[in-house]
């Protein structure tokens, strides 16, 4: 074997090990749990909507939409947020507008990524809706056929949309 052929073997295999040990100890700095070495925490939000709405408007990136039938009148969004990423939520002129606002650099997604719940859950009452506009990037859309909806549009690149019992 040529001299340079077994200095470039023996580099590779050096910075191999040496990966292997730089991973071991930061896995063992976080006490063996993954999820601490996420740079975003996220923490699940539940927010609770008093003003009435008959129209519905979602904008979000990676997250699934899910509509739950809530019991009474009151309606609730469950959302998973993070440090520089979270919900812009209103209610105005009988609109319920949801945004996802995601202010991160552009080197924060360049991190350990593990599965984490990214669901948007919309507990509301059984009603009939004048309008309900849903688009995400990446991630399902799930409506029950409990709800009423006169006009939907739901856009999703990625994922599925499951709407039973839709006409239209």
């Amino acid at each position: 074997m040529k001299k340079t052929r077994k200095i470039l073997l023996i580099s590779a295999v050096s910075c191999i090990i040496i990966g292997i040990v730089l991973i071991i100890c930061s896995v063992s700095a976080a006490g063996y749990r993954m999820e601490n070495l996420l740079r975003d925490k996220r923490v699940k939000n539940l927010m609770e909507i008093s003003e009435p709405f008959d129209s519905i408007d979602i904008q979000t990136n990676l997250d699934s939409v899910s509509f739950v039938s809530a019991e009474g009148s009151g309606a609730a969004i469950e959302m998973y947020e993070g440090d520089k990423a979270h919900y812009t939520v209103e209610v105005q002129d009988g609109k319920l507008t949801i945004r996802y606002d995601d202010n991160r650099e552009w080197y924060s997604f360049m991190s350990l990524h593990f599965p984490t719940s990214r669901e948007l859950k919309l507990f509301l009452p059984s009603d009939t809706y004048k309008s309900v506009v849903i688009k995400t990037n990446i991630g399902s859309v799930t409506i029950p056929d409990s709800f009423r909806i006169e006009e939907l549009s739901v856009s999703a690149d990625i994922g599925s949309v499951k709407v039973p019992k839709a006409t239209g």
